[in-house]
């Protein structure tokens, strides 16, 4: 099982239609029995639709070494 959650949430408008979305995450995930911590950052660019909805345009996101 794994549990995660988002820390220091951005959002930046750069237009009307586009939003850009930043994140730290962190979780602990089980591997072989074993406990592995793991933080990361994320970014996420939106685009609102035609109908006014949004979907996601391009997500990005990386892990990196346990503190």
């Amino acid at each position: 099982m794994i549990k995660q959650q988002f820390d220091d949430t951005g959002l930046f408008m750069s237009t009307p239609d586009i939003a850009i979305e930043t994140a730290d995450f962190s979780g602990v995930s089980n591997v072989d029995g074993k406990e592995v911590v793991f933080r990361g950052k994320n970014l996420i660019v939106w685009k609102r639709q035609s109908d006014g909805s949004w979907k996601i345009l391009r997500d990005i996101w990386n892990v990196s070494p346990a503190k």
